[in-house]
């Protein structure tokens, strides 16, 4: 049965800052003391407070008011009063001058504030810039207790409430009860399916206008997520049919009048017709056209492929290295080309043949910038080069918009990369959203070179792009077979080839660095792969478990990154005296935890504890470990594997996840000295060659494979890759054969 009753916080013993729940000790005058339980995140002690819920027994803790809702009391006391105005709640406003606010307006001090605030000009410190800055985080704070008092029955956490009053500040009760489909466009991290929860709970009907573009949409951005650039309409018609649950005329409708709106645009493909997100044609299109207009611009100064070739066979005299046809050929072509594909698996000189071309164009007096998708995949590759390299976002200046929601790239056509060439090395973990801004940003002369393993995993995001340029056959592509001798030795290396062409890999070849542990349940792999990271491995190979890394297709299951994470954690970093830790969203983070940064953050400080280097920026893919907790602060500090230490709130803790063990998806880019990877029965999409490639292509010096060996014989035998729906290849072909080139306003066209 609920209740309602008031009470004053006596005291709180527990407030998670990511979701707002809170365990506090309130006095009642019907109830006594009562422990209560439930979401309030503004709560405070001395605060009053309106509650409403139903009583539980806790097996441990006892009888506690399980609270539905919550509101402020108006403060009847003093203490009150300066509890909440020396919280940090006031910007400008500290225990001192708290005291002068009290000493004069005792207990009315919040009804002055709030109805004649010029009374406060009367207190020593306090001046109109004071008190403007006073009254508006005082009335902010209110306006926003008062959105999580009215929206938090419609399921709308207290996250996303600040996100709203952000959004729409006093409107923004009247937007979501009026619209909530609204919350789709404005708010970042509310979706469809989110709105459409608030909808329901608000009687919207579900054939609204408003319901249905909003549907179509999170249809076609789901179908990014997926890799696809476009949806056939057809297709597109019944995903959004089964999603919204209304008739197929009504989403019919609704595409066109999104196309009218230019949200999606709809081209017409001999029998098909394509529906893309408007972000998503304009990028394929744009690209499509500055790759053309990159290859074939005429150069006032070009190095002819005879002088590029001279360059080359000079250079390996110079370097006493012999590179193969193959690599002088993707050598001189690189230097001699406005554009160049350079593609080739493990072992076959990529990394060789890009130190020649870089070295190349210095000979040539050249200005060289390098650049990759992730932090890893930069630092790798400036490992590997000797040179400076950093992500394509940092290359191309990004920033954030006025309202801090979207990223902005500072680098672009109008502010071009100063470079005579731009290599970008992993480019097929690029998709076109981040190709598009990246082309934009380089100027017609400027030479471009991308290196990859066609091979690899496609992008995380929507497009196909090392691929589509491939098979366009349009750009000239320089393709290394060639698996030099030493790189022969490795049966990493030599078993990636084997896969790569549907065979067996060799495996427990004696003194070698790829073994295969049989084992034929999800929970003897999961118990061996732990086992083998926190022992066996350790020992035998004098490897420390942060050398290790864990690699599994799958999140979820027993062998899954998710399991293996805790099991890991509890192997080789268990809870100890004086050891802290962290209780938050389903899992626990301990001082000593291997995590990985999972969003790009370019405005996080860090600092170089050893050389004392400050900046900013760390980026999705990066592994350190937490070294510090402070409860009492409500923060941690992770050290990364590149020296630098970071700050988080725990407020900031959706952007790291545990990185024990992780998925093979999020260790494109990056190499490890010793990989484990557990195979097991899972869906076709994740038993596939592809993934198995990019995984066993991860490991430096060490790979052991655990599992069921007939999953191995699966995965090898598989070559499923899910079809991307994408044009730029097509885009590319129509644009080279018709000789026409995009406006930088993207809509006329002029010839070559």
């Amino acid at each position: 049965m609920s209740i309602i009753t008031k009470g004053k916080v006596l005291d709180i013993i527990f407030q998670n800052q990511e979701n707002g729940y809170t365990i506090a000790v309130v006095y009642t005058d019907e109830h006594g003391t009562l422990t209560v339980t439930g979401c309030m995140p503004s709560v405070q002690v001395q605060d009053n407070v309106q509650l409403s819920g139903a009583w539980k027994v806790h097996e441990v803790y006892g009888k506690q008011l399980n609270i539905d809702t919550f509101s402020h009391l108006p403060m009847d006391s003093e203490s009150g009063v300066f509890s909440y105005l020396s919280s940090g709640a006031l910007e400008g406003i500290g225990e001192a001058m708290a005291k002068r606010i009290v000493d004069k307006f005792g207990k009315s001090a919040i009804e002055i504030l709030e109805k004649t605030p010029d009374r406060y000009l009367e207190i020593e410190g306090i001046g109109k810039k004071k008190l403007d800055k006073l009254v508006k985080s005082h009335m902010e704070g209110r306006e926003l207790k008062n959105i999580i008092v009215n929206l938090s029955p419609y399921g709308i956490t207290p996250a996303y409430c600040m996100k709203i009053f952000k959004a729409y500040k006093e409107k923004s009760v009247k937007v979501v009860m009026e619209n909530p489909y609204a919350l789709c466009q404005d708010v970042k991290g509310i979706g469809f399916k989110k709105a459409d929860e608030i909808a329901k709970k608000l009687n919207v009907g579900i054939d609204s206008k408003e319901r249905i573009e909003q549907g179509i949409l999170y249809t076609l951005q789901e179908s990014a997520y997926e890799g696809h650039t476009y949806l056939d309409i057809k297709d597109l018609g019944l995903r959004a049919v089964d999603l919204l649950d209304i008739e197929s005329e009504k989403v019919v409708r609704g595409i066109y009048d999104l196309a009218v709106s230019s949200d999606v645009v709809i081209e017409e493909k001999e029998d098909e017709k394509r529906v893309y997100l408007t972000v998503y044609s304009v990028a394929e299109s744009r690209s499509a056209s500055n790759l053309i207009k990159l290859a074939s611009y005429e150069k006032e100064e070009k190095t002819p492929y005879k002088d590029a070739l001279n360059i080359i066979e000079n250079l390996q005299n110079t370097e006493h290295i012999k590179l193969s046809k193959e690599q002088i050929e993707g050598a001189s072509h690189a230097i001699s080309s406005n554009l160049l594909v350079l593609t080739g698996g493990p072992g076959t000189g990529k990394t060789t043949t890009l130190s020649f071309i870089i070295k190349g164009f210095e000979e040539l007096g050249k200005k060289v910038a390098l650049c990759a998708p992730t932090g890893r995949a930069a630092k790798r590759m400036s490992e590997a080069t000797g040179k400076s390299a950093s992500t394509i976002h940092r290359l191309l200046e990004v920033g954030y918009s006025d309202d801090e929601e979207a990223v902005i790239f500072n680098k672009n056509e109008d502010e071009p990369i100063k470079a005579d060439a731009v290599i970008v090395d992993e480019i097929s973990m690029v998709d076109v959203l981040l190709l598009d801004s990246l082309l934009k940003a380089i100027k017609p002369g400027t030479t471009l070179v991308f290196v990859g393993d066609k091979d690899q995993l496609p992008s995380v995001g929507a497009g196909s792009v090392l691929r589509d340029i491939i098979e366009s056959d349009t750009i000239k592509t320089i393709r290394l077979t060639e698996v030099f001798r030493q790189a022969a030795k490795s049966n990493i290396i030599v078993s990636a080839h084997r896969i790569n062409h549907g065979e067996m890999p060799i495996i427990n070849k004696k003194d070698n660095d790829f073994f295969f542990m049989e084992r034929y349940s999800q929970r003897e792999t999961a118990d061996l792969v732990v086992e083998l990271v926190s022992k066996r491995l350790p020992e035998y190979y004098n490897l420390s478990p942060k050398d290790i890394q864990v690699l599994s297709p799958m999140r979820k299951s027993e062998a899954g990154v998710n399991n293996l994470n805790t099991l890991i954690q509890e192997a080789i970093n268990p809870l100890e005296s004086g050891k802290r830790e962290h209780k938050g969203l389903n899992r626990i983070l301990r001082t000593g935890d291997k995590v990985m940064h999972i969003k790009n953050n370019y405005e996080k400080q860090w600092k170089n504890e050893d050389t004392g280097e400050e900046g900013e920026g760390i980026f999705n893919g990066d592994i350190g470990y937490i070294d510090f907790i402070e409860p009492n602060d409500k923060k941690l500090y992770i050290s990364f594997d590149d020296g630098k230490r970071v700050e988080y709130d725990f407020t900031e803790l959706d952007q790291i996840e545990h990185a024990f063990a992780t998925t093979v998806h999020k260790s494109q880019g990056s190499e490890f000295p010793c990989v484990v990877l557990p195979i097991y029965a899972m869906p076709p999409m994740l038993m596939s060659r592809k993934i198995l490639y990019t995984a066993i292509t991860r490991a430096k010096k060490l790979l052991v494979i655990v599992g069921n060996k007939k999953y191995l014989s699966a995965m090898v035998s598989n070559i499923y890759e899910e079809k991307r729906n994408t044009s730029l290849g097509e885009k590319l072909k129509m644009f080279k054969d018709q000789g026409i080139i995009l406006e930088e306003d993207y809509g006329n066209s002029v010839p070559f």
